[in-house]
């Protein structure tokens, strides 16, 4: 039997905020519809400035397109303050996360709790350039930082491993 790939890191906010952005990246309703609130956004600032510069606003038409064009443009920055507020509740924050994988399973593990999952139960593996997401249910992911990996050459074999078990692997850039 091949040696076990080891991962383990400290589930800080940097870590958590970080997995967050990059399973928003996955979610494609979710890319677009910030892509189009942000695209609104910009078109009230437009529209307002033009139609005041034209005189075909008053004053306070205009302030009513460049506030709702500033909000539609800070909206998409709410969930990550949301998300900052959230860990500091969370019981497992701060605290060592330690992944086991091996031909025929996963385990991870913190202080509060273990989950093992054998690979036919994941759905989709990403590889990122800054390590994986491991997801079991579409839309929820696990992180795999490739700093958290104790032997570099493991993040290959944990590559080469995911795309020979999982149905869905994804190499993004």
């Amino acid at each position: 039997m091949e040696k076990p790939i080891n991962v383990s890191f400290r589930w800080t906010e940097h870590e958590m905020l970080l997995a967050n952005r990059h399973v928003m990246k996955q979610i494609k309703t979710t890319r677009r519809a910030f892509l189009t609130i942000r695209v609104l956004g910009l078109i009230f600032l437009i529209c307002g400035v033009t139609s005041f510069v034209a005189g075909h606003t008053n004053l306070a038409g205009f302030i009513y397109s460049v506030v709702l064009g500033i909000v539609c443009n800070v909206l998409p920055f709410l969930p990550r303050l949301m998300l900052r507020r959230k860990f500091r509740n969370m019981p497992n924050r701060d605290k060592l996360v330690t992944w086991e994988v091996t031909s025929d399973h996963l385990t991870a593990k913190t202080d509060l709790s273990t989950t093992d999952m054998l690979w036919d139960a994941l759905v989709k593996v990403v590889r990122l350039r800054d390590g994986f997401l491991v997801s079991g249910n579409p839309g929820i992911f696990q992180w795999l930082p490739n700093h958290g990996f104790q032997d570099p050459a493991d993040v290959e074999r944990f590559a080469e491993l995911a795309k020979s078990k999982v149905r869905q692997y994804n190499h993004a850039a």
